[in-house]
């Protein structure tokens, strides 16, 4: 990269050139309370410091000069998010942490700063990080990185370049973000539509919900407390229209080798979580002994999990198992549409949140899912409500991803910018 060509005026320097040396943060612990703030790496990554989440040091060192933050300093990230850095701008009474090395500039800081963001930068980053088994660098592979570096009045004016495009690419972006945000609320709202009758028009003429229950032996809930629902509807719990049980086995691959690795899918927390409604593919599968202390669960299961981010659904897409952190749901009748079933537990997903205890990991039972208050329509307005929300959502999701692919534009926006930037054809 030295070799390459510069404009006229322009000279290769490295970092460790262009700054004071490089300082490593202070090794201590955080607290709650202090004098000092301890800047982390965490504390960086999200672009723009928190100061009130940003913790005080427990102990503060006993040359404290030594590790002061200052107007303009550069911190880098030198393991977990591993180059990232940030320009400090007036920060408060703070000390850096150890896993942050500490760069002063002595050329224009904010075009330093910007050369950190760039492809440039990146990929030496990338080349000194080869072959670590965690990624990491240190102030020695930071100093060596080169940086083309012009005149301090050219410095100044493609800055401030950077800063006029980066500025109307942000307002692009936060209406993007809004986009999103109003999407999200329009979802949730088709859904909670859905589910108390709103969505679309109830006709006299469909069979009563009730009816069909006492087919199928069920009684529905009676109970003057019970909301009123439209015409036709009735309320039941999901043990009244179907099976619903934990999956088996919480045996994990390490600890039963023996389990794993054969011919049946195996379904974790994290398909659910990821899967779009329906569960296409697996990342794991069972052997025959897995399969014998498990259970094959068939094709149009309703999955819902009840550990880690619970209440996550989704419907299998294919025969599979599943560990004791899902619990399986499935309708006694294909009259009851597993789908509207997933828009309810969908939108009653923060009540259920209410039932976790309040530890690290939250968790529900099967106890709380029995319990739970389904409001089932008639079973030709479930096909109709099915139908309605897959047509709003699929048009929902053709906007998003025009959504997506703009923000991801926008990011390769900001990289070609820094990239001319830094080869001297900005302006």
């Amino acid at each position: 990269m030295m070799s390459d060509q510069l404009p006229e005026g322009w000279e290769w320097k490295t970092l460790g050139e262009v700054c004071l040396p490089p300082q490593y943060g202070w090794t201590t612990s955080a607290s709650h309370t202090g004098n000092l703030h301890l800047l982390r790496t965490t504390d960086i990554t999200s672009g723009l410091i928190n100061w009130e989440t940003v913790p005080f040091c427990t102990q503060e060192p006993a040359d404290a000069e030594k590790y002061l933050l200052q107007d303009g300093d550069i911190v880098i990230s030198r393991a977990g998010s591993v180059g990232f850095s940030y320009l400090l701008n007036n920060p408060k009474p703070a000390i850096f942490a150890s896993y942050l090395i500490r760069f002063r500039p002595l050329i224009y800081g904010k075009f330093v700063a910007f050369f950190l963001q760039s492809p440039s930068y990146w990929e030496a980053i990338s080349e000194k990080s080869l072959g670590i088994a965690i990624p990491n660098v240190n102030a020695t592979k930071l100093k060596q990185i080169p940086i083309p570096v012009p005149p301090l009045a050219e410095q100044e004016r493609i800055v401030a370049k950077i800063e006029a495009l980066f500025s109307q690419l942000d307002a692009g972006v936060a209406a993007l973000r809004r986009i999103q945000a109003a999407l999200k609320r329009y979802k949730a709202s088709v859904l909670k539509a859905a589910c108390e009758g709103r969505l679309v028009p109830q006709d006299p003429a469909d069979e009563p919900a009730e009816a069909l229950l006492r087919r199928l032996g069920k009684a529905p809930l009676v109970d003057d407390d019970l909301p009123a629902l439209p015409e036709g509807w009735c309320w039941v719990r999901l043990p009244q229209i179907g099976e619903l049980a934990r999956g088996k086995s919480k045996h994990r691959p390490r600890n039963a080798p023996f389990l794993y690795n054969g011919p049946y899918p195996f379904i974790q927390t994290g398909d659910i979580r990821q899967a779009d409604g329906f569960i296409t593919q697996y990342s794991q599968t069972y052997s025959e002994a897995g399969l014998k202390q498990s259970r094959l669960w068939k094709k149009g299961t309703l999955c819902i999990t009840i550990a880690a981010n619970i209440a996550e659904t989704a419907i299998l897409d294919f025969d599979a198992c599943f560990p004791d952190s899902v619990v399986g749901f499935v309708a006694v009748d294909q009259r009851i549409d597993t789908r509207f079933i997933q828009y309810f537990i969908k939108t009653a997903k923060e009540d259920l949140d209410r039932y976790a205890p309040a530890t690290a990991q939250k968790n529900i039972n099967l106890d709380i899912l029995q319990k739970l208050l389904i409001p089932l329509p008639p079973s030709s307005e479930q096909i109709r409500i099915v139908d309605e929300v897959e047509r709003r959502l699929s048009v929902v999701a053709e906007v998003e991803a025009v959504v997506a692919a703009l923000l991801a534009r926008s990011a390769r926006l900001r990289q070609a910018i820094l990239k001319q930037a830094f080869e001297g054809k900005l302006i």
